[in-house]
């Protein structure tokens, strides 16, 4: 029964990557592009997953947000944010997976030309599915296997809440756009495991209290008036400053992730379409698993309604 259960778990998350496109992993949030002054609402599908199932954990699950972005100008709400737009942005979002639920809140500040900076805060719960991650064993522990076959297995839910300082930078000419984002999170997981807890939410093992480390670039070249390619390569590493606080027995992990495919936007922005596929790496070999474990397909569908007075 348990192994139809995760079978059918399984499958539901290949058939949400399938039709649409997680939580968008590499994919930037405080990107203002399409962006309206005033209220937005968000609804989302997504998904990543591996094309072979080996140490990739795939990931699939629905977003609602919320978002206001109060001019710092003279500028009526609905109307477009402009070259160098200056906004205080207000941000609730939730999150629903197999795996997982997850509240987030956000205040950010776009004083600066082409720079944002942003505090979070996000509320987990582990749907039953805390995966305990031996630092000894990350080999046969972080992997999509071990992980998704202790999926509902706990006798009680486990909690995780993290702080989050992001800052971004964006520039956009007319033949492309580029820019980058930074976020550093200290997360407290309320668990009884020992060892490593597995963040959902970022793909990597963590302990019960961690820092977290992410950084972000991307490129966007427009091919037609609705449509453009996206070019997205992120780092992440957990376990970041526990040599500097003298606690030499945590081991760090780390991964990076690139992506590249067209990015789809209707013509006001109200829909839009992300089909890519991407590639990841790890610190060491044996945790990559093979050439065809390591290349990942991920989707995305996005439904905005915003205030629109243009």
């Amino acid at each position: 029964m348990i192994l139809k259960i995760e079978s059918l778990l399984v499958g539901i998350t290949l058939l949400l990557v399938s039709v649409s496109p997680s939580y968008a992993i590499a994919f930037p949030e405080l990107d203002p592009t399409g962006a309206l002054f005033g209220p937005t609402f968000i609804t989302e599908v997504s998904g990543v997953s591996p094309v072979v199932q080996g140490t990739w954990v795939p990931s699939g699950g629905a977003r609602f947000g919320y978002s206001w972005l109060e001019p710092m100008t003279n500028t009526r709400l609905g109307s477009e944010l402009g070259k160098s737009p200056q906004f205080i942005r207000f941000g609730a979002d939730t999150y629903i997976t197999p795996w997982y639920g997850m509240l987030q809140t956000m205040i950010g500040l776009r004083l600066i030309p082409h720079t944002e900076i942003a505090f979070v805060y996000q509320a987990n719960a582990y749907f039953l599915s805390n995966a305990n991650i031996e630092d000894s064993n990350l080999r046969g522990t972080w992997r999509a296997d071990y992980i998704i076959g202790q999926a509902y297995s706990q006798k009680s839910m486990d909690f995780s809440q993290a702080f989050g300082l992001w800052a971004s930078m964006d520039f956009s000419l007319k033949a492309f756009s580029i820019g980058g984002e930074f976020r550093h999170f200290l997360i407290d997981v309320q668990t009884e495991n020992q060892s490593k807890s597995f963040d959902y939410v970022r793909g990597l093992p963590i302990y019960g209290r961690d820092f977290f480390l992410e950084a972000l670039g991307w490129v966007k070249v427009p091919i037609s008036q609705n449509v453009q390619m996206g070019l997205e390569i992120e780092y992440q590493q957990a376990g970041l400053f526990t040599k500097m606080f003298g606690n030499y027995e945590k081991q760090p992990v780390r991964q990076g992730m690139a992506f590249l495919g067209p990015q789809w936007r209707s013509p006001r922005g109200r829909y839009s379409l992300v089909v890519e596929p991407g590639f990841f790496i790890r610190q060491q070999d044996y945790l990559k698993g093979s050439i065809a474990e390591q290349v990942l397909f991920r989707a995305i569908w996005q439904t905005r309604f915003a205030w629109d007075r243009r």
